[in-house]
């Protein structure tokens, strides 16, 4: 199915919606591009990787300069990192991985 390319993400918080207080204009963020609903009947059962509505409130787009994120990912999913230097860290380490599995076929 054709998208938006990036799912999991980092940068700089640009703008805050109302009411955002969990994270000020400035901060270095990482985060991924779901969450689930909390309402449906998996969520209330403790079962949010079966969520029945993770797959229509994702946000797709993460190569862009700038994304939207919702406010249920934002509280779920979305954390503050110590500076820009260990997100680029780690978004080096987070491809070494896929890396060394595609060397080593």
């Amino acid at each position: 199915m054709p998208g938006l390319f990036g799912h999991e993400f980092s940068g700089v918080v640009a703008e805050k919606g109302k009411g955002a207080r969990k994270f000020k204009i400035g901060d270095p963020v990482m985060g991924v591009h779901s969450a689930p609903c909390l309402k449906c009947a998996y969520c209330r059962r403790g079962l949010g990787n079966l969520c029945e509505h993770i797959m229509t409130t994702k946000v797709l787009g993460a190569f862009a300069e700038y994304i939207l994120i919702p406010r249920h990912i934002v509280a779920q999913n979305l954390f503050k990192s110590r500076s820009i230097s260990v997100l680029m860290r780690l978004l080096f380490w987070s491809h070494l991985p896929v890396l060394f599995m595609g060397w080593t076929r």
